[in-house]
């Protein structure tokens, strides 16, 4: 199997860290090692064969997205945009390393915070988290062919879903889903709040592949999180959405004419003029581009399944095997999220239902498919370093500023009595 990283294993090999270990006068530890505590010196670097298995997916992904969009009339999008990608991702690293570094700093504290980073245990952490970066890189060139089918949908199949889906809403809730939130949410300041906390889902899209990649070192789920990841686009994203097109409450009156959603897209307006909400820009330029036939990243209309309440769905699960509060974190987002897809008009609360259930299947299968590949890539990667710290250690940062502190004081009185 997998090499498991005890989760919480950073604070008691903080503790151990600090035992006999003296800080010279430069400012520098000495002793088994003059960087971070635990960071070994001595560490064979290889890259995850794992990551070449995420990688080799999202080859065949961006294959299967080529011959549809071909198939609709379309071009795949020009390679700039792809590179474009590539860099927006390898500055989400950038300044993740950075902020890493940063909290590394405060946590250790070290006299000569220029030796430290310059040690070579610095050096060989800098050089993990850089192998690690292969399945950042196959999410950053996903994203661009999923928008190209996305953008293909119509041509595929003809939008026709909607009224069976707006007909399903009423017969599960008894009336149209967003009138039943409407005491509860229908207030310009909570309608901006969830405005907001809809676009901060885009987080889930840069930020959490990186975090995951970095920080979870637990290689198997690591494994299934990018390759649930990954079917969660194409499988819910590319294919069902294709076979179920629909456009959604906020487009049937702009595409079709139909003003079934006319009070809602007027409540949304009216508290537009109260507190500005980004998401009738948003949706504004998704019209605009779809009647000009843009296919470029980010453009493309879409209701059932949502994404936003599939990947939501997906870190839940994925984030409840890390640390429960963690878990917990997610689900109230991810309720959120699928209580403000309806409310902003952008889905139908059954395009949540049906993201929930496929997102689900689509994670057990990948924990499967993780556990069956786990012998075979068992022996490739090098364990992570002592002191290399789980996500989940974020935690209890506060343990560790104290073991810290106490590693500290302990070091500095090791140091004066060698002095006497």
């Amino acid at each position: 199997m997998f090499e498991h990283g005890t989760r919480l294993g950073a604070l008691s090999t903080l503790s151990r860290a600090g035992a006999g270990r003296a800080i010279n006068q430069r400012g520098c530890h000495t002793g088994p090692s003059s960087q971070s505590p635990g960071l070994r010196t001595k560490t064979k670097h290889l890259l995850p064969r794992e990551d070449l298995v995420i990688f080799g997916v999202v080859i065949a992904i961006i294959a299967f997205a080529a011959q549809v969009v071909g198939n609709a009339g379309y071009d795949m999008p020009a390679g700039q945009w792809f590179l474009s990608n590539v860099r927006l991702y390898l500055l989400i690293c950038g300044l993740v390393l950075l902020g890493e570094t940063i909290v590394r700093l405060l946590i250790d504290r070290p006299l000569s915070p220029i030796r430290y980073i310059l040690s070579r245990g610095f050096a060989n952490l800098l050089t993990r988290r850089i192998l690690t970066t292969t399945p950042v890189l196959a999410v950053a060139l996903l994203m661009p062919a999923f928008s190209a089918v996305k953008s293909s949908i119509g041509r595929i199949n003809p939008f026709h879903w909607d009224a069976m889906f707006i007909a399903l809403d009423e017969r599960i809730h008894g009336t149209d889903p967003w009138l039943l939130l409407h005491p509860l949410m229908g207030h310009p300041a909570i309608t901006y709040f969830a405005s907001s906390l809809y676009h901060a889902w885009f987080l889930l899209i840069y930020i959490g592949p990186v975090l995951f990649a970095f920080y979870v070192r637990d290689r198997q789920l690591r494994l299934s999180f990018f390759l649930g990841y990954l079917a969660t686009w194409t499988v819910v994203g590319m294919i069902f959405a294709t076979l179920l097109a629909s456009v959604g409450p906020c487009f049937v009156g702009p595409i079709f004419g139909n003003a079934h959603f006319a009070e809602q897209m007027a409540y949304l307006r009216q508290a537009d003029s109260v507190y500005p909400l980004a998401v009738l820009d948003v949706q504004q330029q998704l019209l605009d581009w779809y009647r000009a036939e843009d296919a470029g990243l980010g453009r493309g209309i879409t209701a059932m399944p949502s994404m936003h309440v599939a990947l939501a769905w997906l870190y839940v699960l994925a984030t409840w095997r890390i640390d429960r509060r963690l878990g917990y974190a997610f689900a109230i987002f991810f309720v959120a999220i699928q209580l403000s897809s309806v409310h902003l008009a952008y889905h139908y609360a059954v395009d949540g239902y049906v993201a929930v259930a496929l997102v689900t299947a689509i994670w057990f299968a990948c924990r499967k498919a993780a556990a069956a590949l786990a012998p075979a890539l068992a022996k490739t990667g090098d364990a992570p370093a002592e002191g290399d710290r789980d996500i989940s250690e974020f935690f209890n940062l506060s343990a560790i500023f104290t073991l810290s502190r106490a590693r500290r004081t302990a070091s500095q009185a090791g140091a004066g009595a060698a002095a006497k």
